[in-house]
C-alpha cells in the first residue's frame, strides 16, 4: 500500500507531508522461540509491592511450574492464533540490524518505520521449558525458570515506511539481517543464545511450513498445549526438574494429610 503525497498549505507555504509505503512478510522460525513475558502477578509486585508472607505461604513450594509456563506467553493472538509477540520485537531487531547493512542507520530505522499493530501474531505448539537462570542481581543468583518453548513457530509482519527514504530493498534486507543477527524472545541470538532467529518465506518449501503451522498448530493447539503442558521428549533438563517438583508435592501433600 503507498499513501498519496499530499501537499498542505498553512501561513503561506507548501508543505510536502512524507510518502509512507507498507510490505507484508511472511516469516518462519529457524530455531526456536522462548517467551518470557512478565506475569500479572509480578507487575502487580510493581504496583503495589511485595505483601509479606504468611506463615502458610512461606511452606509453599517455591515455583508453580504450570502457572509460570501460562503467564510467560503474550496471548493477543488474533487471525486463527491465540499467541502473540510485541511488534516493537521485530523492530528493535531491525534497528539493530541496521548497524550490520549498509546505507541505513539505527536512528533512521528508529524514525522511518513502523512495524504495524502493537502485537504480531504467532503460530506454533507451545511446550514446557525449565532452565537455570541468573537473576539480575549483583550476585547473579541463581534460580529456575519456567517458560514457553515453540520448537516451530511462524508469524506475519506489515511494515510501514518511509519512501523514497527507504525502498522495499532495504527493509527486506534489514528483516533478513534481524532474522540473522538478532531474533525473538529470551536467549535470541542478539543475547548471545542460539534462540528465536527467523528466515522471511520465500520458496514453495518455506511456504508449506508455514501453511503447516497456520493450520495445524493455531488458537485450538495452543489453547489446549497451555491448558496440558507438555515437555519435549528430548529435554532432559525440564523433565527430571518436573519430576522433581511433582515428587515434592506428593511428599508434602502426604504430610498434610496424616497431620489432617
Amino acid at each position: 500500500m503507498v499513501a498519496k503525497k499530499t501537499t498542505v498549505k498553512a501561513m503561506g507555504l507548501s508543505i510536502e507531508s512524507l510518502q509512507q509505503t507498507e510490505v507484508s512478510f511472511k516469516i518462519i522460525g529457524t530455531a526456536p522461540l522462548i517467551y518470557n513475558s512478565m506475569s500479572l502477578k509480578a507487575q502487580k509486585t510493581l504496583l503495589m509491592g511485595a505483601a509479606k508472607k504468611t506463615a502458610a505461604e512461606k511452606k509453599e513450594i517455591k515455583h508453580n511450574p504450570e502457572e509460570e509456563f501460562v503467564d510467560s506467553c503474550y496471548i493477543n493472538g488474533t487471525n486463527g492464533s491465540y499467541l502473540s509477540f510485541p511488534s516493537t520485537g521485530i523492530k528493535r531487531g531491525m534497528a539493530t540490524a541496521a548497524l550490520e547493512t549498509a546505507g541505513v542507520t539505527k536512528a533512521s530505522i528508529n524514525r522511518g518505520i513502523y512495524v504495524v499493530g502493537e502485537h504480531i501474531n504467532v503460530w506454533g505448539k507451545p511446550y514446557m521449558n525449565m532452565s537455570v537462570v541468573r537473576s539480575s542481581d549483583i550476585n547473579r543468583t541463581p534460580d529456575i525458570r519456567t517458560r514457553a518453548k515453540l520448537p516451530n513457530w511462524c508469524t506475519e509482519v506489515t511494515v510501514r515506511y518511509i519512501n523514497p527514504t527507504f525502498s522495499q530493498l532495504d527493509i527486506t534486507a534489514l528483516l533478513v539481517n534481524a532474522g540473522t543477527l538478532c531474533g525473538l524472545g529470551d536467549w535470541r541470538i542478539e543475547k548471545g543464545g542460539p534462540m528465536g532467529g527467523y528466515r522471511i518465506v520465500q520458496t514453495k518449501d518455506d511456504q508449506k511450513i508455514f501453511d503447516r503451522l497456520v493450520k495445524e498448530e493455531g488458537a485450538t493447539c495452543q489453547k489446549l498445549a497451555l491448558e496440558n503442558p507438555e515437555i519435549e521428549a528430548h529435554d532432559n533438563m525440564s523433565h527430571e526438574l518436573y519430576e522433581a517438583i511433582t515428587q515434592e508435592r506428593l511428599k508434602r501433600a502426604a504430610i498434610i494429610k496424616e497431620v489432617a
